[in-house]
């Protein structure tokens, strides 16, 4: 199965050259477009990726008119991956998070239902699960219009790999012989990149590979029916467990940032009673409370899905 032209926006980001990468690799679309404002990260995907069926174009989310003329072509597919990711930044600059993460999100749907695209999937975080922070409450409400749209969302935790995540911090600290973490008790949620990625997470004590952010939005594009949000069961661990992979290193506690929580939700007792686990192991939380899913059963009430009640040891594997 292809994704005829499937459109990505960010698609010079981390997930975005992954998933690139892997719709190439496997030959899963006819055409990719992929939307990005960076002229310097534009130019490295063209290098980087020289096949006639990857086509790189300038365009900015914030501005309708952009979309509108980056591309004159009919597109099958739209994965919405273009977002402002820092929290710390969000906190500072409200406005600016909420022209790229809010209006980009309804420029996008906008685009979409103009256009007629079939599909559309959209990248979301669990800091948009009971968010705290400017950056989570930019994505609950970008979450609601591509749910109001009739268009489908993925929420995941950290992304091992991507740029931003702890990691690669930990790794490039690790030449200094001093790791830095914000507090060894806060947990959060792990996944890897893509089944290429450089680093990998198996989960403990079976080693089961546990599902990658591109296999995520693979599988809701293949399976998504508009409106829905799909959470994976992923691990989560604490801080402090995740360093312990850095056995060489010293780790200094610097106190947590502003907005930050302690434990992340993927899934907030609030959505439970609209939220469904199928028969793929995959949580699904439904538009409204009174839809149903003949494949799958209702999570009991009052359910929550956080990181503080899933900690377990993970097995990182770097190339």
């Amino acid at each position: 199965m292809t994704f005829g032209t499937l459109m990505i926006t960010g698609g010079t980001g981390s997930f975005g050259r992954a998933f690139i990468a892997y719709l190439l690799k496997h030959d899963m679309a006819e055409k990719i477009v992929s939307v990005s404002r960076n002229a310097e990260m534009r130019y490295k995907l063209e290098q980087d990726f020289p096949d006639s069926r990857l086509l790189v174009v300038p365009g900015d989310v914030r501005h309708a008119n952009d979309l509108e003329h980056c591309y004159h072509e009919h597109v099958d597919t739209i994965v919405h991956a273009a977002a402002e990711k820092h929290v710390v930044t969000g906190e500072k600059h409200t406005h600016y998070i909420n022209d790229i993460n809010v209006a980009g999100a309804r420029n996008i749907v906008s685009y979409a239902t103009t256009h007629h695209v079939s599909t559309l999937v959209a990248l979301s975080t669990d800091k948009a699960c009971a968010p705290i922070n400017a950056y989570g409450k930019s994505k609950a409400k970008a979450e609601k219009i591509v749910s109001d749209g009739g268009y489908t969302s993925v929420r995941y935790g950290n992304v091992a790999g991507s740029s931003g995540s702890v990691i690669p911090l930990f790794i490039k600290q690790q030449q200094t012989g001093e790791i830095t973490v914000t507090d060894k008790t806060m947990t959060r949620f792990h996944m890897p990149l893509s089944p290429d990625a450089d680093v990998m997470i198996y989960e403990e004590p079976h080693s089961k590979p546990v599902i990658s952010a591109v296999e995520l939005v693979i599988y809701a594009i293949r399976n998504g029916i508009g409106g829905e949000i799909f959470v994976p069961r992923i691990p989560s661990s604490t801080v402090g467990a995740l360093a312990m992979g850095f056995p060489d290193c010293v780790v200094k506690e610097i106190g947590i940032r502003p907005g930050e929580k302690m434990h992340e939700d993927l899934i907030s007792a609030k959505e439970a009673r609209r939220c469904w686990l199928n028969h793929d192991g995959m949580y699904v939380i439904l538009r409204d409370a009174e839809m149903t899913m003949a494949n799958g059963e209702r999570v009991p009430e009052g359910f929550r899905y956080t990181s503080a009640d899933n900690p377990q040891l993970l097995q990182l594997v770097r190339s």
